[in-house]
């Protein structure tokens, strides 16, 4: 009697290790065969308003240009802000440039993410030294959630 229940739990777990390796699902069923619905890429439209001109309290800068800045993603694919450049003109020429980077952009805003769909507000300032500039160029650059590097400018006119 007692080999027949050796036996049969035996066999009880073969059968168990057997059906457990007959559920094992297939590459098919794991998801390989999912269609990737979203966007291309993001679009993302930048907008500025009130632009101040101060001076600059950071030695080396004789003014502080600040920027409130609404950020919006458009296209449904979110992205993270990499870097924004402020270049200052003056008849028409580049008189000055000023890049900050995504840990400035966290310092600034709190994070560089921008979700999909979403607004962003928050205000940038640039030290700068160009008195004579008249205008400015802000340009946002962000890699999307597909990969894509992309850029969105807005002029700004003192």
């Amino acid at each position: 009697m007692r080999s027949q229940l050796r036996a049969a739990a035996a066999m009880t777990g073969l059968t168990a290790v057997l059906l457990t390796g007959a559920c094992k699902p297939s590459e098919t069923d794991l998801g390989t065969n999912i269609t990737d619905t979203r966007p291309a890429q993001a679009n993302v439209v930048v907008n500025a308003s009130n632009v101040g001109v101060t001076t600059s309290p950071r030695p080396g800068f004789n003014y502080r240009i600040t920027i409130p800045v609404t950020i919006r993603e458009t296209a449904g694919l979110g992205a993270n802000m990499d870097a924004m450049r402020f270049q200052l003109f003056a008849n028409g020429r580049s008189v000055e440039t000023q890049e900050i980077g995504a840990n400035d952009i966290i310092a600034v805003s709190g994070s560089n993410r921008l979700t999909a769909g979403s607004t962003r507000n928050f205000t940038l300032a640039f030290d700068m030294n160009a008195g004579q500039a008249s205008s400015g160029l802000l340009t946002l650059f962000f890699t999307d959630d597909r990969g894509n590097r992309l850029s969105a400018e807005f002029v700004v006119v003192f």
